[in-house]
């Protein structure tokens, strides 16, 4: 790469996100470079993530190479939901995957397809190109040498980093200021069980199956473990919202090896901010768009967001090529955020509701375990659904059927019928009424609308 080079596209971070997007946008023969500030050899963290397994069959992501796959779901698995109401599925809908094998295919898939991929690479200042106000310049160190580039667009894939964010909305008008709250702690481990005769562990997960433990540690905690058949290996994540006084991650899976009958060993720990909201308002400004966690494109209810960023990824592709190749005008890059937002950003959002409601009522005194029990508001069916990137939320009928039980147990539990009407105005507001341009009077109104029902 020379000392200022130009590319049709730049994105910055080798995550999943950006190089699907990397993937996805060379299909359309588009000239990409991706910069990634860790080394090829260790960017790539040794621990699992969740895929739902349409995304995968329906070409959403690429089918994972046997060597990442850990669990198909093909086995089943348990959820234990607040209160202690056990649901048994026979299959699950999603596969457990090696999120460090499963990059480096896509970054062999994304080289593969022409795309650049540069690592040891830190993008320090974007700005605009001075005589061509649609180009972006982006001013890097690789390997402790200055380099700069010039692009038609710029993809932020940086996760939760807000070390651009300053220069982010300078130049776009993009705000990504982000409350503390709504990031949830995650931790990922790999344990190595010892002892032929152990049970694995001493909560619901048998071998070759998952095991799901929702709200044990607050409104919004879970625990998910898968075994292996053999028994001699386990996947455990635990996300917890510590800002709320309840323990952190790392507690909750120390609390989990304690129990342990033969013992665990911890072969690896990777740890990560999940945002549990709707995404970012506007993902796109002139020549930049976010995508993944940067754009806080993660389904609230499970923390998946694989299969979301190719979502986003192939939406992005739709409209990517004629704003490089054609007019670079706004509203071009607006499609790609539109068309995102109307399709998942109500799903997105009716699951915050859901949580912000059900954190709320906690607050407040409330015994929620005991009040999602009674009243039956979640059961294995809205699981399943959250699972395949459905809403949580029961559709209107279903809903209405439930809610009987809610009024036979008196007005007290009045409050969660609110939160489900909100859940379920949310997402047709974003369905039927995120502009479709980028219209600031329409815009205006739209984020007023949604942060009265978001709260």
């Amino acid at each position: 790469m020379n000392r200022r080079s130009h590319t049709q596209v730049i994105v910055v971070g080798a995550g999943v996100a950006g190089l699907l997007s990397a993937l996805e946008l060379r299909r359309t023969g588009l000239d990409c470079l991706v910069l990634e500030a860790g080394s090829r050899d260790s960017w790539a963290s040794p621990h699992c993530l969740e895929i739902d397994t349409a995304s995968i069959q329906n070409g959403v992501v690429p089918m994972p190479c046997p060597d990442c796959t850990v669990h198909d779901g093909t086995h089943g698995g348990i959820l234990m939901s607040p209160g202690g109401i056990r649901f048994e599925f026979s299959t699950l809908p999603i596969r457990l995957i090696r999120y460090d094998l499963y990059l480096r295919q896509l970054l062999a898939e994304s080289e593969a397809a022409g795309a650049a991929v540069r690592f040891d690479t830190e993008v320090t200042r974007i700005s605009r190109t001075e005589g061509d106000s649609r180009r972006l310049s982006v001013d890097m160190v690789q390997s402790g040498n200055r380099l700069a580039a010039d692009c038609d667009l710029l993809v932020l894939a940086t996760g939760n980093s807000t070390r651009l964010d300053r220069q982010l909305y300078a130049h776009t008008g993009i705000s990504r200021k982000i409350p503390s709250d709504s990031w949830v702690c995650a931790l990922h481990e790999l344990w190595k069980i010892r002892g032929v005769n152990g049970r694995s562990v001493a909560f619901p997960a048998e071998p070759g199956r998952g095991a799901y433990v929702v709200g044990r540690h607050g409104p919004y905690s879970v625990e998910c473990t898968w075994v292996s058949p053999s028994r001699d290996l386990a996947s455990c994540l635990a996300g917890t919202l510590p800002g709320d006084g309840h323990p952190p991650p790392s507690e909750v899976l120390a609390m989990l090896r304690s129990k342990v009958e033969s013992g665990a060993e911890v072969l690896s720990s990777a740890g990560s901010s999940i945002p549990i909201r709707r995404p970012l308002d506007v993902l796109a400004g002139h020549g930049v768009v976010l995508i993944g966690n940067a754009a806080c494109q993660v389904f609230p209810a499970t923390g998946c967001g694989v299969a979301l960023a190719g979502h986003a990824a192939h939406m992005l592709a739709e409209h990517a090529g004629a704003y490089c190749r054609d007019t670079g005008k706004p509203e071009i890059l607006w499609r790609y955020a539109s068309s995102y937002h109307r399709r998942w950003g109500g799903i997105q959002a009716a699951s915050e509701v859901f949580t912000r409601g059900v954190r709320r009522l906690g607050r407040q005194g409330w015994d929620v375990a005991e009040l999602l029990m009674k009243v039956k508001v979640t059961n294995g069916t809205d699981f399943l659904r959250s699972l395949e990137l459905r809403t949580p939320v029961p559709p209107a009928v279903e809903w209405v059927r439930r809610s009987g039980a809610i009024v036979r147990l008196g007005t007290r539990f009045g409050p969660l019928s609110a939160i489900m009407a909100r859940a379920l105005a949310v997402q047709g507001l974003y369905r039927f009424s995120y502009p479709e341009r980028p219209d600031a009077g329409a815009m205006k109104q739209f984020l007023a609308r949604a942060s009265t029902l978001v709260g």
